[in-house]
């Protein structure tokens, strides 16, 4: 079964499975029927979101669809655990609504939508609505990826959206710019600390030559790469934050198991942008939430593990050496705590241990990091 949008043109047009349909997006109606498999069609329109007319899909099939896409309440549990009263918190949170005479699914939920017109014996008609400016980015300097960031980076092209699974180290960074190199649209990247914009700001300039954008900190300077703060664009009015949305082709999400948060998802499921790629190197959630990932976000493009990249030697695993001192502190109580930090950081022989270590490092070439609480 695809479960992408690897079919459609993105040019505005209509895709139809098997046949051609101009009445889509019309009022609801009876389903037409499609000629060549006598299966009868149902018209759904791609923007920010998967968009059917209400009155065209089956009761059972809405049934389906809207348990389907409604998850336990992590909250409501907690409160539950604690022996606490819910009070307003619901049971169970819905990732779909109705507006007007349309229900609205998440973008990446187009799997469950694919297996429910299947079951329903139903031919899906794609009307393609997303966003993608006509007019494309300057020839980009190509940046030079490994072969799983490539791969990645050629999904994304033909599916639309994805999200890349790949551990600390592994160039999540990298493929997003590959990505903006390769399709070469407006891009949007979603980050959740000013620190993160930042860091982005910095890659696209190294590795593009532009100077993006920053929306945040009292900024909002749009450029054809623009990185955004989440909490920032959630204290936008609707018809601001909606324009500001639709001027890109292309959404990265950053850390993007955030994506639970609600502020999070309202606002990529406002994004219209033909493509969506999500960065994480933790797709697994606690709360059970998890689910949400390839709902707003879509299926994964590509999942590398650590002990590949350690066995193909694109990453090392630490050596830990413990480094005995002289310090003591006559620790007896919780109170002493922030003393004996204070101890620790004046010792003078504990610390000249520690520097002469990073010089030791240092001499032999080595790059050295040094943490301090």
């Amino acid at each position: 079964m695809v479960e992408d949008f690897s079919e459609m043109r993105g040019d505005g047009g209509r895709v139809v499975s098997r046949t051609q349909d101009s009445s889509v997006g019309a009022a609801p109606s009876a389903p037409a029927r499609n000629a060549s498999t006598d299966k009868r069609t149902l018209r759904v329109r791609v923007d920010a979101g998967l968009r059917l007319a209400a009155g065209d899909v089956p009761p059972k099939m809405v049934e389906g669809l809207c348990r389907a896409l409604s998850l336990p309440n992590p909250a409501y549990w907690k409160l539950v655990r604690l022996r606490k009263r819910p009070g307003a918190e619901p049971q169970t949170l819905s990732f779909f609504r109705q507006e007007a005479r349309e229900l609205v699914l998440p973008r990446g939920s187009i799997h469950l939508l694919r297996r429910a017109a299947d079951e329903a014996g139903l031919t899906l008609s794609f009307e393609d609505s997303r966003v993608l400016p006509p007019k494309r980015l300057p020839k980009l300097p190509e940046v030079s990826l490994r072969d799983y960031q490539a791969d990645a980076v050629e999904r994304l092209a033909k599916a639309t959206q994805g999200t890349a699974v790949l551990p600390c180290g592994a160039g999540k960074s990298v493929l997003a710019v590959g990505a903006i190199s390769r399709l070469r649209t407006q891009t949007l990247i979603l980050v959740h600390t000013l620190d993160l914009a930042e860091q982005w700001q910095e890659h696209v300039r190294e590795r593009l030559g532009l100077e993006a954008g920053l929306v945040g900190a009292g900024e909002e300077e749009v450029r054809p790469v623009t990185v955004a703060v989440v909490q920032s664009l959630a204290r936008w009015e609707e018809a601001k934050l909606d324009a500001f949305l639709h001027r890109f082709g292309l959404l990265v999400l950053d850390e993007a198991h955030h994506i639970a948060a609600s502020a999070f998802h309202r606002i990529v499921d406002r994004c219209p942008a033909r493509y969506r790629l999500g960065l994480t190197a933790t797709p697994e959630r606690e709360d059970g939430l998890t689910p949400l990932l390839r709902l707003y976000l879509g299926a994964p493009l590509a999942v590398v593990k650590h002990e590949e990249l350690v066995a193909r030697g694109v990453l090392v695993v630490p050596e830990v050496r413990a480094v005995e001192t002289a310090f003591d502190f006559p620790y007896g109580r919780a109170s002493d705590y922030a003393p004996m930090l204070e101890a620790l950081a004046e010792d003078k022989a504990r610390n000249d241990l520690v520097l002469g270590a990073v010089a030791r490092e240092a001499w032999a070439g080595h790059l050295c990091l040094v943490l301090t609480g």
